[in-house]
């Protein structure tokens, strides 16, 4: 866990942009339902899920894309799509709003990777 902690700062930190526009490519999309097995990592403090209806899967990215990340294995996980628009809303959207603000901190995105990994 502290490995990827270290890995995913280390892209926050980059001054050059990393967002890639455009879906997560096919191969890791399938590396990583294998690696969670088809199910919901089911993450969300406070939610707990057991849905595993592979339709309804979706790559959710740990730290949000539009804060400097990318579609690096080690910052993407497999939600259902519940657990993901909840995970989007009470978490990812407050955070992009203190980035875009110019109030976040590595205090900041430290403490919501440790929420999710």
């Amino acid at each position: 866990m502290v490995r990827r902690i270290k890995k995913i700062m280390k892209l926050f930190r980059s001054r050059e942009l990393l967002a890639p526009t455009g879906r997560v490519p096919e191969a890791i999309r399938r590396s990583l339902l294998a690696k969670y097995h088809n199910k919901c990592a089911g993450n969300v403090p406070g939610y707990p899920c057991d849905y595993s209806v592979v339709d309804a899967l979706e790559v959710d990215h740990i730290l949000p894309r539009s804060i400097r990340c990318c579609h690096k294995k080690f910052n993407l996980q497999i939600l259902c799509s519940n657990c993901h628009t909840l995970k989007t809303k009470k978490y990812d959207i407050p955070l992009i709003r203190r980035h875009k603000s110019g109030l976040v901190e590595d205090y900041h995105i430290k403490r919501h990777l440790r929420l999710f990994l």
